[in-house]
């Protein structure tokens, strides 16, 4: 036993120096061993995402809360009886795109549609159009945490019935005067900012992106304020 011991440890001992005997023998054609110090290529995220999401609390969600209650305290005080409104909310559809620079910045852009329907009385929305840019600030593998700043173009539109027929127009914002009263209202200067800002903007200090068991499709959900509201949350495939 002390005889193979010693032996494999001699063995082990010349293995350096016959391998560089080997290697000068054979010049170029010597088998190469990798060399520590390489470092093999990162593997990167995918570079293009596109994503499906739904908003909550936007100017006009809340417009339609605070509108519901009045009506419906106005309509009972009027009427002597309980009368109560409930407007149908429509979340704020997206559906984005963003390409990434990099593993932590992207730039993209997205489309909203935030409606809030009396129909068949009429309704009201803002339409948005808005480049983003996304920073990610943390990457573990299913778990990533990012956030965003989005600007862009937006329009208010107004549906209502006229002889029996849906009316679509662009709500303009600066007209005030010989117009229906709840209209005039929406059109004074905080009803402007409030509920029809002159611009589509959004603010998410916090997202959060959550992988799923379906490959290249993740969850994510934003907390921020802006035309998307203050929780935006959906799917986004990577590719």
């Amino acid at each position: 036993m002390k005889k193979l011991f010693a032996t494999l440890s001699l063995a082990i001992l010349l293995l350096p120096a016959f391998a560089q005997e080997l290697t000068e023998e054979l010049g170029p054609e010597a088998p190469q061993l990798p060399d520590p110090e390489v470092q093999l290529p990162v593997q990167h995220n995918p570079l293009n995402e596109i994503d499906l999401s739904i908003g909550l609390g936007t100017g006009l969600q809340v417009l339609g809360i605070e509108a519901s209650l009045l009506v419906s305290l106005l309509g009972s005080l009027l009427t002597n009886d309980t009368f109560i409104m409930i407007p149908f909310f429509i979340p704020d559809l997206g559906i984005g795109y963003d390409r990434w620079i990099n593993d932590k910045l992207a730039v993209g852009a997205s489309i909203h549609a935030d409606v809030v329907s009396a129909l068949p009385i009429g309704f009201i929305g803002n339409f948005a159009i808005m480049p983003d840019v996304k920073f990610r600030w943390f990457d573990h593998g299913n778990l990533k945490m990012y956030s965003k700043l989005a600007a862009g173009y937006s329009v208010p539109l107004i549906g209502s019935k006229d002889n029996g027929k849906l009316k679509i127009d662009k709500l303009d914002v600066n007209t005030k005067g010989n117009i229906e009263d709840f209209r005039s209202f929406l059109t004074t200067t905080v009803g402007q900012f409030k509920y029809f800002p002159p611009v589509g903007i959004q603010a998410v200090p916090l997202g959060i992106e959550i992988g799923t068991a379906a490959r290249g499709v993740n969850g994510f959900v934003e907390f921020g304020a802006g035309t998307q509201g203050y929780v935006t949350f959906g799917m986004k495939t990577a590719f």
